[in-house]
C-alpha cells in the first residue's frame, strides 16, 4: 500500500512502482486507479467472500460425497477416492479439493506428516542391476476369501518397476522357485538379487555359515549375485511398495469384487502390475543395458531341469498332503472333493 500511495502522490514514477511490485506498468496504472477509487480496500481481492468461478457445482460435491459413503469405498483416502470419482462418475476433482470436502463432511482427519528419513540408499543406475525380492502376508482380499494370502513380488531397484507378482497360500520354497523362474523368463537375468534370510535362500549352520538352497545354487550358476539383507530396513524400497499395495491394492480388489486366489492373481496380471509401472515407476539414471536371457522353456539347461524337477516334487508333496487332509474330513466317499485346485 505504501508503494501505491507514493505512486499516487507522484513520489514514485510508475515504472519504479511497477518494478517494486513486480508487475507491468499497465497493471500498475490499473491498481492506481482502483486505489484512488477505493483507498486501502483496493488491496483486497475482488472475489473475496464470493464463490470462485472455477468452483465445482454443489451437485457435484454431493455426488462425490455420496460415492464416498458407499461401503465399498470405506477407508479410501482423498487421492485414491479422486481417481475413482473420475473413473466412475466422470468428475475430475483434485486430491486437495477432495480432502477439503471429506474433512468438511467429517470423513477425513488430517494426518501428521512423517519426518523425513535420515538417509536412503541411492538407487542403482540402470534397469536390471538389482532386483529386490520380498513377500508380504496380509488379508489381501479381506473377508471375501482365503485369509492372509502371501504376495510374492520382485521389483527393479533402479526404476521401482514391478517385474513379477503372485499371490500364494504360503511362502514356500516351491512358490519362491516358481516366482524366480517366471521373472527370469520374462525379464532376463539381473546382475544381483536382494532378498531376506528366509529358509528357501539357505539355512544357517552351527558354525555360523549358511547352506546353499536350490535358488542360491541356481542363481550362482546363472552368474546372478544373491545378496541377503540384514534387516527389513535394508530393503526399505520394496517394503514401502508393500505399504502402498496394502492400502491401494486391497481397496482396488474390493471394488473389483475379487474373492478368490485365482481372481487375485488375474487382477495382478491384467490390471495391477501395469497400473503400478505406469503410476509409480521412475526412469533409470542410465539407459538399460543388455541382459542375458534365461534358458528358453524346453531347453536342456541343467539348472532349469533341476529347479523344475524340484518345484514339481514340492508341489506334488503339498497336493498329496492336502488330498489326505480332505479325505480325512470327508464323510462317505473319501476321495470326493478334489483339493489340488487350492494351490493353483
Amino acid at each position: 500500500m505504501a508503494v501505491m500511495r507514493q505512486a499516487s502522490e507522484g513520489v514514485l514514477a510508475v515504472s519504479e512502482a511497477a518494478a517494486r511490485l513486480g508487475v507491468t506498468r499497465r497493471h500498475t496504472r490499473r491498481l492506481m486507479r482502483r486505489f484512488e477509487r477505493e483507498g486501502d480496500g483496493a488491496a483486497v481481492h475482488g472475489l473475496r467472500g464470493r464463490r470462485s468461478n472455477r468452483a465445482h457445482a454443489p451437485e457435484v460435491r454431493e455426488r462425490v460425497l455420496a460415492l464416498a459413503a458407499e461401503p465399498v469405498y470405506a477407508g479410501f483416502g482423498p487421492t485414491l477416492l479422486a481417481e475413482h470419482a473420475r473413473r466412475r462418475l466422470g468428475v475430475r476433482v483434485s486430491p486437495e479439493t477432495m480432502r477439503a470436502w471429506l474433512t468438511e463432511a467429517g470423513r477425513w482427519r488430517r494426518r501428521r506428516k512423517r519426518s523425513k528419513h535420515r538417509s536412503r540408499r541411492p538407487r542403482r543406475a540402470a534397469l536390471g542391476e538389482l532386483v529386490q525380492w520380498d513377500s508380504s502376508v496380509h488379508p489381501w482380499i479381506e473377508d471375501r476369501g482365503p485369509a492372509d494370502l502371501v504376495l510374492v513380488a520382485l521389483h527393479d531397484d533402479a526404476t521401482s518397476r514391478m517385474q513379477h507378482g503372485r499371490f500364494v497360500v504360503r511362502d514356500t520354497g516351491a512358490a519362491s522357485r516358481r516366482a524366480i523362474i517366471e521373472c527370469l523368463e520374462r525379464h532376463g537375468r539381473p546382475l544381483a538379487v536382494y532378498a531376506d534370510h528366509a529358509g528357501h535362500f539357505g539355512q544357517r549352520t552351527r558354525d555360523g555359515g549358511r547352506t546353499k538352497s536350490v535358488i542360491a545354487r541356481g542363481l550362482e550358476k546363472l552368474g546372478v549375485e544373491l545378496v541377503l539383507a540384514g534387516s527389513p530396513q535394508a530393503k526399505g524400497r520394496v517394503e514401502r511398495t508393500f505399504g502402498t499395495a496394502q492400502d491401494r491394492l486391497v481397496k482396488e480388489m474390493r471394488v473389483a469384487g475379487v474373492a478368490t486366489l485365482d481372481g487375485a492373481n488375474r487382477f495382478l496380471d491384467e490390471r495391477w502390475i501395469s497400473f503400478w509401472n505406469e503410476r509409480f515407476a521412475v526412469p533409470p539414471a542410465d539407459p538399460p543395458r543388455p541382459r542375458p536371457k534365461f534358458p528358453k522353456p524346453g531347453s536342456n539347461h541343467p539348472w532349469r531341469k533341476q529347479i523344475r524337477a524340484e518345484v514339481e516334487r514340492a508341489v506334488a508333496r503339498q497336493e498329496r498332503r492336502l488330498a489326505r487332509l480332505a479325505a480325512a474330513h470327508t464323510v462317505g466317499d473319501p476321495g470326493g472333493p478334489a483339493s489340488s485346485g487350492a494351490l493353483r
